[in-house]
């Protein structure tokens, strides 16, 4: 299997050619580049120059972007090193969607085996099995709870990495024995864990 990355980097700019005198030709470039975490697809570092180098003789865009980069670099390191930081005290971010398919008789207002109905099991659950209880609940309806700003633990015990589908596979195997029904854990992405109710 192939290795995911972490963060991935979008790069875009565009390099301007000035005439001036005698024929001359001076280039400048401007620039974006963003650190995106491949988890939640959030943006956690950015940096951008408009028409760097246009006072300089030089007129490559591989140099031209070296030397941008030489300037603004740093910057960009700190924020990724600033947002690696967050997430080991805080945990990963990801989100959570439950949802009940649509001939399923049941409701996330009907009552669990214990008492409770689905929706407060469910957030009980929540806020036993994040990290420092941290979650938003986005959307909340008769068929469907969604949770954003979800922090999970980054490790297994085993110190291999958590993801949004150890996650959705933990909480699907808990709402199953718990609440006696039948729950599929149809997580795909890296961040975003999605289970499907079936039916009891």
């Amino acid at each position: 299997t192939s290795a995911k990355p972490d963060i991935i980097f979008e790069l875009d700019y565009d390099l301007k050619s000035n005439f001036v005198k005698r024929g001359s030709v001076e280039k400048s470039i401007t620039y974006s580049i963003k650190a995106i975490d491949a988890f939640s697809n959030k943006v956690v570092a950015t940096i951008q120059q408009a028409e760097f180098g246009k006072d300089s003789k030089e007129n490559s865009a591989t140099k031209l972007m070296e030397m941008a980069l030489a300037t603004t670099g740093k910057d960009f390191s700190k924020q990724i090193d600033n947002y690696f930081g967050e997430i080991i005290e805080l945990g990963r971010d990801i989100t959570v969607r439950i949802t009940i398919e649509g001939d399923v008789n049941l409701t996330m207002s009907d009552e669990c085996l214990g008492g409770d109905t689905y929706t407060d099991y469910i957030i009980d659950y929540m806020k036993v099995n994040t990290v420092q209880g941290a979650y938003t609940m986005a959307r909340n309806t008769n068929t469907e709870l969604y949770f954003t700003n979800v922090r999970i633990k980054t490790l297994n015990e085993n110190g291999t990495q958590f993801s949004a589908y150890d996650f959705a596979r933990a909480l699907a195997k808990d709402l199953n024995k718990g609440c006696g029904v039948k729950s599929t854990n149809k997580t795909q992405g890296l961040g975003d864990a999605l289970i499907s109710i079936k039916g009891m």
